[in-house]
């Protein structure tokens, strides 16, 4: 019984990284790509999230994994991933510096 818990917990783990992998593709091309990376971020989320969710349906529905250890080790290993791709998206926004001017956009009255 705990082996099948592991292998459950490896196919969730299995899954997230696959996502990861997704992720880590995209952020990679918007990178090269001025002004995509947000639009790479979170389309890339809503689409990973949908991708996993229906993976996670299959699996779940017709294979014979223990579907708590399954959904620990997904649960666990998207969260350590997400953070991963949050600090790898505040890292690339602190050294490519703002995108805006902080004044612009500002109705300045004069006097």
């Amino acid at each position: 019984m705990l082996q099948d818990v592991w292998g459950a917990a490896l196919a969730g783990i299995a899954v997230a990284g696959v996502s990861a992998l997704i992720a880590w593709a995209g952020l990679r091309w918007s990178m090269r790509r001025p002004g995509t990376m947000m639009i790479a971020v979170l389309g890339g989320t809503m689409v990973r999230l949908v991708l996993v969710g229906g993976v996670s349906i299959i699996v779940l529905l017709y294979n014979d994994v223990h579907q708590a250890g399954y959904l620990a080790g997904l649960i666990g290993a998207y969260l350590t991933f997400l953070g991963v791709e949050i600090a790898i998206v505040a890292r690339s926004a602190r050294q490519n510096g703002p995108a805006v001017d902080s004044a612009e956009g500002v109705d300045k009255q004069e006097g």
